[in-house]
């Protein structure tokens, strides 16, 4: 019988036809009644709400005070579907759960208190080491300007004043925590381009990855080429995170590919590297606690956890979402979404109505001095020339002629120094490459390189082939300090006088050839756009970089190598006005 059909009676009888009036019948119901009934003349049983369950009814009649055999019949009332065992189960499970994630919400309200307490702890301690800080960095800082320091001790104070400016960023990355927990840190909005953002921030990394041999690989949409609206400084603090992670913490010899798109509401950025990646166990930690992975504190790179965490906070801030996809061994992908528009809200969004000038740094800031490398498979050699020319110029080291063509890739040096007798690619055909612009990117152009022989191969013919390959002069070791400072200072004033003598000639529309051929052709390529496109209103140095296959950096670095000056941001003149090409 079903659960809900528990009223139910039972109708008995027995022949007896000889004493009908004599006939009792007495009842049981086991499992519902306590004992048997009284006999009665009373032939009807009847029960109400009998709870589920199995119960056998017995009856029996007494005729003239003799009691007859007791008959029965077995009687099964349905449990209703919740009281089931599998409903019971279900009830069960269902209880674990529930007893799991509060244990889960306890924990992870236990982590975030430790985390809180971490912060607060880091903060005070920041707070605390801001003045002697202060007073750390400012007489390194004299002390580099004011003395003539050279060799080790150069060395060394560099050393301390970089290891300085790394305590004071992570000092301000604890700082930022305290702001944003404060709600202190307000989004200062501004349209800019986020490909010229990207490249811009990417140059600043691309020798650091360089030391590691990693490729930097930059991906865009022409649609990020248009400005949109964001917190350049939270930006470039959310990037610069993400990428230098990226760098730490990919091997020798890896990958990172940077994309940028964009559609209708949302701007898109991919940082994605082929590092060591993040176990499924630590990456329920990423952005939600002060937490370094285990295979990264394996890694012996040093870093203090707070990185990610600051990330997701100022991805947060900016309205934006980050997720990511990790796979240990193979490498880590993280993937942030930034809206087009903002609603201005007082206190915590400020659109600024002007607008932001292309990220595009000023000649001053590429470079404050001039760039040499040095090719040198000999460590001891290569260190003392670094160490000879680092007061006046940025030096940079390479061990031989494929490790130049690479450094080469990521940063245009103004001159090159290198050995002949070198292990992988000798200085003669790493010289013939550069002037060739064999062997490298179609955007980075080496040809306009000074290139500087330093060797002990002294005889005729091996200085006539370094000539002829296109070295601009030769010199013998062992050889005077001063003396190749004073070649390298004429080489640099030599070009400074060939480019103000072009600049000029270049003015009056009479300019004379270059002598390299691949100069000359991209000059002229230059120039022939310039003056089709001069009453082009819309004639800039973004439109210069898309003709010219060329980034930024490379085209303010190739065109002022050539002519002395960088192009300016507005090329276009007025029609008819006979204004000469602006350099």
């Amino acid at each position: 019988m079903a659960y809900n059909q528990n009223f139910f009676s039972f109708h008995f009888t027995t022949p007896n036809f000889e004493f009908p009036g004599r006939t009792l019948y007495s009842y049981y119901l086991e499992g519902h009644d306590l004992d048997w009934s009284l006999p009665s003349a009373v032939d009807i049983a009847s029960y109400s709400r009998v709870p589920p369950g199995k119960y056998t009814f017995y009856v029996r009649s007494v005729i003239n005070g003799v009691e007859q055999p007791a008959r029965s019949v077995v009687l099964l009332v349905a449990r209703p579907w919740w009281l089931t065992v599998w409903a019971k189960l279900c009830y069960l499970m269902a209880l674990l759960l529930i007893a799991y994630y509060v244990y889960k919400a306890i924990k992870a309200r236990e982590r975030e208190r430790q985390t809180e307490e971490k912060v607060d702890f880091f903060i005070t301690t920041a707070h605390d080491l801001l003045t002697p800080l202060n007073l750390i960095q400012a007489p390194l800082k004299d002390l580099k300007k004011e003395s003539e320091i050279s060799g080790r001790s150069a060395y060394l104070l560099q050393m301390a004043l970089n290891n300085s400016t790394k305590l004071a960023h992570y000092v301000e990355k604890l700082l930022d925590f305290q702001r944003i927990s404060l709600n202190a840190t307000r989004l200062v909005l501004s349209r800019q381009e986020p490909d010229a953002f990207l490249r811009y921030r990417l140059d600043s990394f691309r020798l650091v990855a360089a030391n590691k041999m990693i490729a930097i690989e930059y991906v865009a949409d022409e649609s990020v080429r248009q400005p949109v609206l964001f917190d350049k400084e939270k930006l470039s603090r959310i990037f610069d995170n993400l990428l230098s992670n990226a760098i730490k913490y990919t091997p020798y010899g890896g990958c990172i590919t940077v994309t940028a798109r964009m559609d209708g509401a949302n701007w898109y950025l991919q940082v994605r590297d082929t590092g060591i990646g993040i176990s499924v166990r630590d990456q329920q930690m990423v952005f939600k606690h002060i937490f370094r992975a285990e295979n990264a504190i394996n890694s012996e790179e040093i870093g203090s956890g707070i990185g990610l965490k600051l990330v997701g906070s100022l991805v947060k801030l900016h309205k934006g979402k980050i997720a990511f996809r990790s796979k240990p061994g193979e490498g880590t992908e993280f993937n942030l979404t930034f809206p087009l528009q903002y609603e201005e809200v007082d206190g915590e969004v400020i659109v600024s109505r002007v607008e932001a000038t292309e990220a595009v740094p000023t000649i001053t800031e590429i470079v404050e001095k001039p760039r040499i490398l040095v090719v040198e498979d000999d460590p001891e050699m290569a260190r003392y020339l670094e160490l000879s020319l680092q007061p006046l110029y940025q030096v940079y080291l390479a061990g031989n002629g494929v490790e130049a063509l690479r450094c080469c890739e990521e940063f245009q040096p103004q001159l090159i120094i290198s050995d002949v007798m070198m292990p992988a690619m000798n200085g003669f055909e790493l010289c013939r490459q550069l002037k060739e612009n064999v062997q490298l990117k179609e955007n980075v152009k080496t040809s306009h390189i000074p290139f500087l022989l330093v060797t002990g191969l002294t005889d005729p013919q091996n200085v006539l082939e370094g000539i002829r390959l296109g070295a601009i002069d030769y010199i013998a070791k062992p050889f005077n300090k001063e003396v190749l400072k004073a070649k390298i200072h004429t080489i640099f004033n030599q070009q400074h006088t060939l480019q103000h003598r072009w600049l000029e000639e270049l003015k009056s529309e009479n300019a004379t050839e270059l002598n390299n051929k691949v100069d000359q052709e991209f000059m002229e390529k230059l120039m022939n756009f310039i003056e089709v496109n001069m009453d082009n209103p819309g004639l800039n140095i973004s439109v210069l970089c898309r003709e010219m296959a060329m980034s930024r950096t490379l085209l303010y670095n190739k065109i002022t190598s050539l002519t002395g000056q960088p192009p300016p941001l507005n090329l276009s003149a007025p029609s008819g006005s006979g204004v000469p090409l602006p350099f």
